[in-house]
């Protein structure tokens, strides 16, 4: 699909700087740039802020109830 954009100039500097270091056309360098930008980010598991009874605490949104437990295993059967 062809597209015309109006790029400011330190944005086409850098597609352009990106496509001579991947050897690549413009528009190959802004295809990947955009796929970079639009891959989701990588987020790292909370860290256990404390220990109770010898296992990690990690502190969430909100603690899991009795409740919050029946249901769960009453559907995953």
């Amino acid at each position: 699909m062809r597209l015309t954009l109006n790029l400011e100039n330190d944005l086409y500097a850098t597609a352009k700087s990106l496509a001579r270091e991947l050897n690549c056309s413009v528009s190959a360098a802004v295809h990947e740039l955009l796929r970079r930008a639009l891959k989701p980010a990588k987020t790292s598991p909370p860290k256990a802020t404390g220990r109770s009874n010898g296992l990690p605490v990690v502190r969430g949104r909100r603690a899991f109830t009795s409740e919050d437990v029946y249901r769960i295993e009453s559907e995953a059967v």
